[in-house]
């Protein structure tokens, strides 16, 4: 089973509240909660959540119930904040207003997937990445979405992988590789520097496959940045396979019809969220934090969104990066609407794809 590292978010450095730390830094909001008291095992924190009868499942699984919370805070990086920053941030988060959208959300349809709307991209956007052992979330969310916009963007004629290792090595002016990092670097480096081509680890396609083997225990360090390809059966040179973006997002404080209309005209975006520890045992349905034990940070894809038939709960649809045997098939649904684990304020980032 896959052994994953959570990998912590941040905001926007420009922001004038924004937190410094990078993914790879958790965020605890009470730091007794997660270090002096302990947390419950798999097995109980699975029975409080189905006792709770909330609008999600839980499952207990062997990749998670068999580490030690020492385990799981050193998957984390995680690096409490002693001062309170955390709930004094969480407080600067509640009181910002967020934007008033001036789009028409009667317009919207109540169900989206753009998997199903792109159908030309669908094998694309269905792609589900598996991070593996290294705090790359960051990285291999932000690749994700690049590569869902280069093809809707040329109307499927362009089905390409970008690299995560090409961003998770090269993106390094704050980011810190499998220790961390920051999504909209990853775009302002697809923007500035571009970005090559790859495969995800099952693979050995494009100029960079992914080079961390999945389902492994072993902590992965950060490749070094090299400035050729790395599969000798590429043809192609480094140079000649790089991709561009262009018009560079982070979006915080969104209305939900925001994220929405871009996600319709665009394709996917990357979206940043609190990982509690309710959320690392999500089986299916729609997801609230029941038991908000905060332990990290996690950069996420929004693909779509819809309302669930027997709990009538808004929510969004969410491509993970923890492989497919975890949750709905390696997505999640979570709660839309009412900012739930900040994923609708924390930041939302993407680009346009330059295509020829």
């Amino acid at each position: 089973m896959a052994l994953f590292r959570l990998c912590a978010l941040f905001l926007l450095a420009a922001a004038p509240f924004a937190l410094g730390a990078p993914a790879g830094e958790a965020k605890t909001e009470q730091v007794a909660a997660v270090g002096a008291e302990p947390l419950p095992n798999a097995e109980d924190m699975v029975k409080k959540v189905n006792e709770a009868k909330t609008t999600w499942t839980a499952e207990e699984l062997p990749r998670i119930s068999s580490m030690s919370l020492n385990a799981k805070k050193g998957l984390m990086g995680l690096k409490a904040f002693h001062d309170g920053g955390f709930q004094k941030h969480k407080q600067l988060l509640g009181a910002r207003p967020k934007s008033a959208s001036k789009l028409d959300a009667t317009k919207l349809p109540q169900h989206f997937d753009s998997r199903k709307q792109f159908t030309k991209c669908a094998k694309v956007i269905g792609t589900i990445q598996d991070q593996s052992n290294c705090g790359s979330c960051w990285a291999v969310s932000s690749a994700s979405v690049i590569q869902d916009r280069i093809c809707i963007a040329s109307n499927g004629e362009q089905k390409v992988h970008i690299s995560a290792q090409d961003i998770l090595s090269c993106a390094t002016d704050r980011s810190q590789g499998c220790n961390g990092g920051y999504p909209d670097e990853a775009f302002e480096h697809y923007a500035q520097s571009g970005v090559v081509t790859g495969s995800g680890n099952s693979a050995n396609q494009g100029c960079k496959p992914y080079p961390f083997l999945p389902h492994t225990t072993v902590e992965y360090s950060t490749p070094e940045c090299s400035k050729k390809c790395e599969n000798y059966q590429y043809k192609k040179a480094y140079k000649q396979d790089k991709h561009f973006g262009m018009s560079v997002y982070n979006v915080q404080f969104s209305d939900p019809v925001d994220i929405q209309y871009e996600i319709m005209n665009n394709g996917p975006v990357e979206a940043n969220m609190i990982v509690y520890y309710d959320f690392m045992f999500y089986k299916s349905g729609v997801y609230q934090t029941v038991f908000p034990w905060p332990l990290g940070g996690h950069a996420v894809r929004i693909v779509g969104w819809g309302v669930d038939g027997p709990t009538k709960v808004p929510y969004w649809l969410v491509a993970n990066s923890w492989n497919t045997d975890w949750g709905e098939d390696g997505y999640f649904r979570i709660r839309r609407g009412t900012d739930e684990s900040y994923i609708e304020s924390w930041g939302v980032n993407y680009a346009s794809a330059i295509v020829e």
